[in-house]
């Protein structure tokens, strides 16, 4: 006789983010990675290469899947929208649900350890000598945002809760040159394995998007007059 294989504990997600105009994907089961990409291209170039090349290495289709996480910025204009209507598109294909991730919460976990999970305010630039930022708090194995994201020179967008000052590096090498000189942590662009990671807390507590959500979802955009904050 042959075994049904044994009921999965945690969910199956894939989760990318393409607001930084770069490709971050990974397909997450709980804390165990099953694949993670980096894109050399730009998001509408590669983002499909990687999610192949992750199915792949995981030995999964889309239908193997609990649900897909979407970074939804703040970020440049093409790379957050093509990542959000690849995600439409793929629900659509699929079947599978979707669930939003601010890219600034997945910035906050990447920053946390075992020791440490204290509030983060994570800066991102906006250019024009402002920034977005938002208080990040740890909320048992998931993330929050305390209030809404702000848009302002430094001063407006820090919040005195806040343990720690987290600045996102353009470079995407803030892992790599430690703190700044005056405390603040540097960290890495979003990544598709933090979001895919919030993702599946969000989907265990039914957070995945309805049909009615889903259509009316936008991404933020770094600079747009007409950007709405989510509050995802």
């Amino acid at each position: 006789m042959v075994k049904s294989p044994a009921p999965r504990l945690e969910p199956r997600i894939l989760g990318f983010d393409t607001s930084a105009m770069r490709v971050s994907l990974a397909i997450a089961e709980g804390q165990r990675c099953l694949s993670r990409q980096l894109g050399s291209g730009k998001p509408d170039e590669c983002l499909f290469d990687c999610l192949d090349a992750a199915l792949a290495e995981a030995g999964l289709g889309l239908a193997d899947l609990d649900g897909i996480g979407v970074g939804l910025g703040p970020g440049v204009f093409t790379g957050t929208r093509v990542g959000l209507a690849t995600a439409k598109a793929l629900h659509l294909n699929s079947g599978v649900s979707i669930v939003g991730v601010c890219s600034l919460v997945a910035v906050a976990r990447a920053t946390w350890t075992d020791a440490d999970r204290t509030d983060r305010n994570v800066l991102l630039d906006a250019g024009r000598g402002e920034f977005y930022g938002a208080l990040v708090q740890a909320d048992d194995a998931g993330a929050a945002l305390v209030g809404p994201v702000r848009l302002g020179a430094r001063a407006v967008c820090l919040d005195g809760r806040a343990a720690r000052v987290v600045i996102v590096a353009r470079d995407g090498l803030g892992s790599e040159r430690g703190p700044a000189p005056n405390g603040d942590l540097v960290a890495d662009l979003p990544s598709g394995l933090e979001v895919a990671r919030e993702a599946a807390v969000r989907w265990r507590r039914g957070g995945a998007y309805d049909a009615e959500q889903l259509a009316a979802l936008e991404p933020m955009y770094v600079r747009s007059s007409n950007a709405k904050l989510p509050s995802a």
